[in-house]
């Protein structure tokens, strides 16, 4: 499956998200129509807020997260498609951990709105984490081991995204 892969400046925070775009039913496919109806539009932004710790020393791959939205998301006409509060669910797509920095790569699979849940295709465009450096230790016995970099983003950090593609929630 393609994935959007985007780096923040300067920083060891990595997200990706589904390429995929709006559902569309087996009649939309074999007759030619494409999805119309109310939608979001690719470029609007959202904040969400995370609802547990993500932290590179602590999380693995593949792990689940929760996010709810702080703001409503709106369609073009300014018709709300979920509400605040409104659940995105994601996974940790990878963890690189290195001695300089460390890396958490993010997945956003999908977004409930009021018309059910629906697929996401989204960058990060800021987030809200602590970078906490690579350091030596010296074990009881005298041993020098090397101490991976950290990205923690707590309970409560918030993540601004932007739809890369439209989220189609039905007929208008």
């Amino acid at each position: 499956m393609a994935r959007w892969f985007v780096f923040l400046a300067g920083a060891a925070l990595v997200a990706c998200a589904n390429k995929a775009g709006p559902a569309v039913s087996a009649a939309q496919v074999t007759s030619g129509a494409m999805p119309t109806g109310v939608y979001a539009p690719a470029g609007e932004r959202v904040t969400i807020r995370l609802d547990r710790q993500l932290d590179t020393g602590t999380s693995s791959a593949g792990e689940s997260f929760v996010a709810h939205l702080v703001d409503p998301l709106r369609a073009a006409d300014g018709r709300v498609l979920a509400t605040p509060g409104a659940s995105l669910e994601g996974h940790i797509e990878s963890i690189d951990l290195g001695a300089a920095a460390a890396r958490m790569r993010l997945a956003f699979d999908r977004i409930e709105t009021v018309r059910g849940v629906r697929p996401l295709a989204v960058r990060i465009v800021s987030a809200t984490y602590r970078s906490v450096p690579g350091e030596l230790r010296r074990t009881p016995t005298g041993t020098q081991v090397q101490v991976p970099a950290r990205v923690v983003m707590p309970a409560g950090a918030t993540i601004t995204l932007e739809l890369v593609r439209p989220i189609v929630v039905g007929a208008q």
